[in-house]
């Protein structure tokens, strides 16, 4: 297994999967049983520049900030207290594809207090991004993601 793995690119394996499968072949390889959390896809109309993206998160008050790039995908981590968010941007997805807000737990669901606390921060962080990159739109839904292996 470890084998076919290492052929399989980091880059196209960011690229070529969403956030949620991500999340479910994470579960399956390290042995989670659930994966539950919330993700706010931002239907896109324009291609923004990632640097332009990450200057808009670096303003965003948290105690912890990060981004991760593989080929066209940037993930950014942010963290404020048990907050604990991330966005993904991929410069070259399909426009609902390409901008994603998430907050995923493994193995428990969050407790309402950490639950609360993510949705600030995604609020805030989304907040950020609208004022600072033209053309997002003004509202985006939350889907909860609750996943369990059988």
């Amino acid at each position: 297994m470890k084998k076919c793995f290492a052929q399989f690119s980091k880059r196209n394996f960011l690229k070529v999967l969403a956030p949620l499968t991500f999340a479910a072949v994470a579960m399956l390889l390290s042995g989670c049983d659930t994966i539950h959390g919330v993700e706010r896809p931002v239907p896109m109309t324009t291609s923004p520049d990632t640097e332009a993206i990450k200057q808009s998160l670096q303003t965003v008050k948290v105690d912890y900030f990060n981004s991760i790039r593989a080929g066209s995908v940037t993930v950014f981590s942010l963290r404020r207290g048990v907050a604990d968010v991330s966005v993904r941007y991929d410069s070259e997805a399909k426009p609902k594809n390409r901008l994603i807000l998430y907050s995923i737990t493994h193995k428990t669901a969050p407790s309402p207090a950490v639950l609360a606390a993510d949705r600030v921060l995604l609020d805030e962080t989304y907040a950020t991004l609208h004022r600072d990159i033209p053309g997002l739109p003004s509202h985006i839904s939350e889907y909860e993601v609750n996943l369990s292996r059988r």
